[in-house]
Formats: structure tokens, C-alpha cells, sequence
């Protein structure tokens, strides 16, 4: 099959891009790359603050994939705070309104006024590369087939219109407000296939889009790196014998109220040692508590060694599709912690067993604290956790899935 060509379009991507889509992406890449000759469409953009072309544009390889780099408007181009269009706002604000009401998927209502408005928006994003949609637009029958992930970034947005017959749209989407603009009746319509991450993100997508293209739930693994060594880590990063973990952008949109709701756990439990270690790109004020360690951004194996010798691994999350991390720590037997509010997170508590949701802080303290206080129980829940990694996210299962896809 080395013959057939598959082209992923990603926003950014890199050994050292940090977000969960972007890992998803690397890991498809490069494990599809066995069967395919596979190449990555991307950006020159590396944080999603700046949106600055910090990549060189060009072509590189990255274990086995051909990476195409295209410069994005950056600097150019406008921010998101731009959407804040009045007739785009009634629209989305009616659409989210109808998805609450539990009818919006009967409403058949084709916006395309709005949605005109909003391709321009789009298009004039810094994070919009027009010569990446124009090498598409060029070579789309070079390959075989087009897999664009997430549903949110302009190159999905503005790609998929470009070559629907051959495009597999992998959403990660979310409960978000971005999910009700009014152009993504065309994103979750025109691809060929979607391939879920989870029933949950596959059901919230089904009750918004009436239309919405033939679709799957293929979902993902991860790569497990050898943990480095603790004490190594420890000295390196200032890490207690004792600590819960939480992994990912240090951000008020992904941390809620973990910090909050620690300290006051803490202040509310004084014999209890553990602190909070906050791994990942730090993009907000951090408070200064002895009872908090963040670490910045670590390798791999570092973040596998933090996630093995945690007592609890925390997602305070609103908003996933997945979840990369509370699998990686459900494998490593570590319970998680996740907010019930997401409904992703929720079901993978409910069919594991291998941790708690909370959903207010007195479920938090009493979840985290019964964590803390049971060896047993961890232990318990760790084993859980494992066998239901083992079960559902196995590769040769879901890149068999994804083959299927591609084929069919």
C-alpha cells in the first residue's frame, strides 16, 4: 500500500508541539506510515499565544512522515476576538439555545448568510496559511485520501470544502461555543467520513448537526515512552515523595478550579502531604504556594515517570474529546480525577470504575480525599483502569479501524 498517499492537515505540528490534537496526529502519522506513504500538511505557527511562524517553511522528515511546512498570516492576519460579529453571535446564541432545548438537530436551517461571513472570518485568521489551502487545492488528487484534524482550525474549516469526496474528518470536538457557529453544518456535512473519538463526542455532534456525514467511532492510543528516573526527575524539577499530577496547557480554560479547590483541600486537611505538580506550557498567572510545583513543559519520558509515581492523576477539563492523559494514566494504574461536567470524562469513569468525577468542590474534597487515604483503593481502581485501556484502546484496533476507513 506504500503506494497510496495519505495526507493529514493539522494546525501545528512536531515532536514538540504540546496539544492533544497535535499528538493525536503525530501518532496516526506515524504508525500509518507503515502501510502508506504518508505526509503531514501543516503550519509554521508553534504556539497557539502568538500564532507566529517560528517553523521554516519547506519540507522535512519526522520518523518516517514528510512534513510540508506552510507560513500562516501570523502577524497578518486578525484575532478570534474578530468573530465578535453581531448577526454571527444571534446565530450561534440561537443554534446552542435549539441544541439545549434538545431540537436543534430537527431544524435544517442552512444559515448561509452567516456561513459566508464566517469563511471570511476564517480565511483572515492568523492562523489561516493560504498556501497550505493552495497546495491542497493543487495536488488533492495526488492523494488518496485527505484526514483533517480538529474541526475548529481554518484548515479544516476552509480544506474540507476543497476536497470532500476524499476527506476523513477526525473532530475532537467538544461542549464549546466554537461547535454552534454556523459553518460547521458545512464541516460536519461535506467530509466523505468522521471518525470519532468516543461515543460521548459522537452522540453531542449527533444531536447538533441534522445532516451530518456517515461516521464512526475509531478513537486512539498513545505512544508510552520508559519513564526516566524518579529521582533524577525529582531533583531536577523540585518534585515531593507525595503529590497528585495534572498534565497539559497550565491555562484558566483547561486547569477551572483545580488550583482553587486544591489549596482549599489542603487548608481543610492539614496532615495530608501531597502537593499538586502542574506539568505543561504555562499561559497564566501562577500562584505562588509552597503546596504547588509547576514544572513547564518535560519530555516524554519525564511526564511518564511524574504520571507513574503520582497517587492521582487530575483532568479538571471542561472541555475533551478524549483525553489522552487520563488514559496514559489509567494504563500506568493510576487512578484519575476528572470534572464531571465533561461528559467524555464522565463515561470513561462510569465504564472503568478506575477513579471519580466531581462536579462541585464537596465532591472534589471527598473524592480526592478517599484517593488519598486508601492504598487499597488506588491500587483497586489502578488494576481497573489498565484492563479497560487494554480493551478499548489497543492500536492494531483502532489503526485497523482507521485502515477501513481509508479503503472503503
Amino acid at each position: 500500500m506504500k503506494d497510496k498517499k495519505i495526507a493529514f492537515v493539522v494546525f501545528r505540528y512536531g515532536i514538540d508541539i504540546n496539544g492533544g490534537a497535535e499528538y493525536h496526529c503525530r501518532m496516526l502519522a506515524e504508525r500509518l506510515a507503515d502501510g502508506y506513504n504518508v505526509e503531514v500538511l501543516t503550519t509554521c505557527i508553534r504556539y497557539l499565544t502568538t500564532c507566529a511562524n517560528e517553523f521554516y517553511p519547506g519540507i522535512e522528515e519526522l520518523n518516517g512522515v514528510t512534513v510540508r511546512r506552510f507560513f500562516a498570516l501570523a502577524e497578518a492576519g486578525c484575532n478570534a476576538s474578530d468573530f465578535n460579529n453581531k448577526k454571527i453571535k444571534i446565530a450561534r446564541k440561537l443554534r446552542r439555545r435549539l441544541y439545549r432545548m434538545g431540537v436543534l438537530k430537527f431544524f435544517p436551517i442552512k444559515y448561509k448568510k452567516y456561513r459566508q461571513l464566517e469563511l471570511e472570518l476564517f480565511g483572515n485568521l492568523k492562523a489561516n496559511s493560504p498556501e497550505l489551502l493552495n497546495f491542497l487545492s493543487e495536488h488533492k488528487d495526488d492523494y488518496h485520501k485527505i484526514i483533517f484534524l480538529t474541526y475548529m482550525t481554518p484548515s479544516t474549516i476552509l480544506g474540507i470544502n476543497i476536497c470532500k469526496e476524499k476527506s476523513i474528518l477526525i473532530p475532537t470536538a467538544h461542549n464549546e461555543g466554537m461547535l454552534f457557529y454556523p459553518v460547521m453544518t458545512d464541516v460536519f456535512s461535506f467530509p466523505a467520513h468522521i471518525a470519532f473519538n468516543t461515543v460521548s463526542e459522537q452522540k453531542l455532534c449527533s444531536n447538533i448537526f441534522n445532516d451530518m456525514a456517515a461516521n464512526s467511532i475509531v478513537g486512539v492510543k498513545f505512544n508510552e515512552a520508559e519513564p526516566a528516573n524518579f529521582d533524577t526527575v525529582k531533583q531536577k524539577y523540585n518534585i515531593p515523595d507525595n503529590y497528585i499530577l495534572y498534565v497539559g496547557r497550565v491555562e484558566p480554560g483547561k486547569t477551572g478550579k483545580l488550583v482553587e479547590y486544591f489549596l482549599k483541600f489542603k487548608n481543610e486537611n492539614s496532615t495530608v502531604k501531597h502537593k499538586l505538580v502542574m506539568t505543561g506550557g504555562i499561559g497564566m498567572s501562577v500562584v505562588n504556594n509552597p503546596n504547588i510545583i509547576y514544572t513547564g513543559y518535560v519530555t516524554e519520558e519525564e511526564k511518564f515517570c511524574l504520571i507513574k509515581n503520582s497517587a492521582v492523576v487530575v483532568n479538571p477539563s471542561l472541555w475533551e474529546s478524549l483525553s489522552l492523559i487520563v488514559l496514559e494514566a489509567l494504563s500506568m494504574e493510576i487512578p484519575v480525577l476528572v470534572n464531571g461536567g465533561c461528559d467524555v470524562l464522565k463515561e470513561h469513569i462510569k465504564k472503568s470504575n478506575a477513579g471519580f468525577f466531581y462536579e462541585n468542590y464537596k465532591q472534589f474534597h471527598n473524592s480526592l480525599f478517599k484517593l488519598l487515604d486508601s492504598e487499597t483503593l488506588r491500587n483497586q481502581m489502578g488494576a481497573l483502569g489498565k484492563k479497560y485501556v487494554d480493551n478499548n484502546y489497543e492500536w492494531d484496533i483502532i489503526i485497523g479501524k482507521l485502515r477501513n476507513i481509508i479503503e472503503s
